[in-house]
């Protein structure tokens, strides 16, 4: 199997996890896959995861919507570059659930391999836990060893993390910057991020090994600290947005005919003014006001054709306020025929 050197002209088969780390000596072989092996629990754990009148008209407005054509939108997700070269490290992860949240977190967000250096516990059942079959892939090729400097080795680009600053942690970038920096270039050079153990993150000494080092902004210092599998997540999201995964907002529909438009605007005019709502000696310079609502959604012909049934009940219901309190909701229709 390649090293991460050669893995950005590899195809799409994941690397094994007994070569993955390839490149750095007799020490290849200390590098364990993960599933299969470990301790066995005592005991299975919980996951955890991360009036008369009024009714008439309702009741007309009702039917006329429940036959107008209604705009149909969906949110498609575009294509992304790859972020299948940046891999993690989990530098002294304790806790295995944690080590299984941070695999789904990165099945999520399309990172590539993890790798576990110093774990205290390795535990099959807790990590698929968290996990879940959607990170399956990504157990399946995890990584151990037991010295950071060896799993570093094979990258170009090593990015720490950290939720403490400090003079000599040298400057730091938020994930977005980082994100920004790595998927404004089209490569596929091999880039690691590093995080370290819940409890203290990595060393400064830990941090001198890296190029550059990420802290995730919080509300304030003492909520700083994140759980391991949510900074995965927030770096990892980070990136696929940068890589230009943002949802982006489709609307499937043909906007009406300006002669569909300006008949609904007459009818429209023409109701208003008859109920008093418009002043009659200058109704067009005040429904102008209303039609800036109107343009700014792109009525289609169908939503045209319900405000102008709209007017013609309200017409009905104006001139017809006996038939409303004995009960009448609107005018006849001939069957089958659209309002």
């Amino acid at each position: 199997m390649s090293s991460p050197d050669e893995r950005r002209t590899e195809a799409s088969s994941p690397p094994s996890p007994e070569t993955a780390l390839s490149g750095r000596g007799p020490q290849n072989r200390a590098a364990e896959k993960v599933l299969g092996e470990g301790d066995s629990p005592e005991s299975r754990q919980d996951s955890c995861g991360f009036d008369g009148r009024s009714e008439g008209i309702v009741s007309a407005i009702s039917e006329l919507m429940s036959s107008a054509e209604k705009p149909r939108h969906w949110e498609h997700r575009p294509k992304t570059r790859s972020r299948s070269h940046i891999d993690v490290i989990l530098h002294e992860p304790q806790k295995p659930e944690n080590i299984g949240a941070a695999a789904r977190a990165m099945a999520n967000m399309g990172l590539g391999r993890l790798i576990a250096v110093r774990p205290r516990t390795i535990n099959k059942e807790l990590m698929e836990a968290t996990a879940t079959i959607h990170a399956k892939d990504v157990l399946d090729n995890l990584v151990i060893t037991q010295d950071l400097r060896e799993a570093l080795a094979p990258y170009r680009l090593v990015v720490g993390t950290t939720a403490r600053p400090g003079s000599r942690r040298g400057s730091l970038q938020s994930p977005r910057q980082l994100a920004a920096e790595l998927m404004s270039v089209d490569n596929q050079e091999p880039v690691v991020l590093v995080f370290g153990a819940e409890r203290m993150g990595l060393s400064t000494a830990d941090l001198r090994l890296c190029q550059k080092v990420v802290s995730i902004p919080t509300a304030s210092k003492g909520t700083s600290s994140l759980n391991l599998a949510q900074a995965v997540l927030i770096v990892g999201y980070e990136l696929l947005l940068a890589a230009g995964g943002e949802p982006k907002s489709r609307l499937n529909i043909l906007p009406a005919q300006q002669s569909s438009l300006n008949l609904m605007y007459d009818e429209l005019e023409d109701v208003l003014t008859g109920i008093g709502f418009l002043p009659a000696d200058n109704s067009g310079h005040w429904l102008m006001n209303i039609k800036k609502i109107f343009n700014r959604s792109f009525l289609t012909k169908g939503e045209c054709d319900l405000l102008m049934g709209v007017c013609r009940q309200i017409r009905w219901a104006v001139n017809n306020m006996d038939c409303l309190e004995r009960g009448q909701k609107g005018p006849k229709r001939e069957q089958g025929r659209k309002p």
